[in-house]
């Protein structure tokens, strides 16, 4: 697959395309939304080499994950604004979850946050640096729903979304997915037929932001919405 841009009345998508797929309206690929994250690890998936010296209460903490907590990047919140001005409109889990692009989901609950905190760090959080997230484009995946989100691209080498999710995979491989990550932030759910009406609504000015920590979020059940709860540093030099 190859990655491509598609503009329409200054609204831009970026969308994985592939040469044999059907072209949807708009002229944008359908692009099948990603697979909830499995619960147990993937038998097709190369085994992350063991770590050494952490506990084994630690190395088995995937074991624990549920899908009321997860790892987020989430933009700064006085930046949220705009995001939100789409989310309240067409995103239904406006009230659930907070501007989020999710890293690791399932994660940990609360009793393990301490020790899942350790995990990452012993397994290489600690050597990867801040980076910096700019959403200039949209983008839209097509399954039952199409799924509008805010493409995140990363200025200069970039790597830095890839990074921590290759270290919570490794760290927690009831995360892994059979599909190549594409990081992403939703802020909408509609009929296909309704993308380019939206699209052509929303007035988006590119945003930048640098991250510097990641966020570890929970709620006690499905209704609840999510908090903060915790955060891990980036902290390479």
């Amino acid at each position: 697959m190859t990655s491509t841009n598609f503009r329409s009345e200054g609204m831009s998508f970026c969308e994985e395309d592939d040469e044999n797929a059907p072209v949807a309206p708009l002229g944008i690929t359908d692009v099948p939304e990603p697979e909830a994250p499995r619960t147990a690890p993937i038998a097709t998936r190369q085994a992350a080499p063991p770590v050494r010296n952490i506990p084994r209460s630690i190395r088995t903490l995937h074991h624990t994950t549920n899908y009321k907590n997860a790892l987020i990047v989430m933009p700064p919140r006085d930046i949220w604004d705009p995001i939100q001005q789409i989310r309240t409109v067409w995103d239904p889990a406006y009230v659930r979850w907070m501007p989020h692009i999710n890293i690791i989901w399932p994660f940990p609950p609360p009793p393990h946050h301490a020790d899942a905190i350790d995990a990452l760090v012993k397994n290489g959080f600690d050597s990867i640096k801040p980076f910096d997230i700019c959403f200039k484009e949209f983008g839209v995946f097509h399954n039952k729903q199409s799924v509008l989100f805010l493409n995140p691209e990363e200025p200069g080498r970039g790597g830095g979304l890839q990074a921590v999710r290759d270290v919570g995979e490794k760290t927690f491989p009831s995360a892994a997915s059979s599909q190549k990550f594409q990081p992403h932030l939703t802020v909408g759910k509609m009929a296909k037929h309704k993308i380019k009406q939206v699209a052509d609504s929303i007035d988006w000015k590119k945003m930048t932001f640098t991250v510097k920590e990641l966020y570890i979020i929970s709620r006690p059940d499905d209704v609840t919405p999510f908090k903060v709860v915790g955060t891990v540093p980036l902290m390479g030099k």
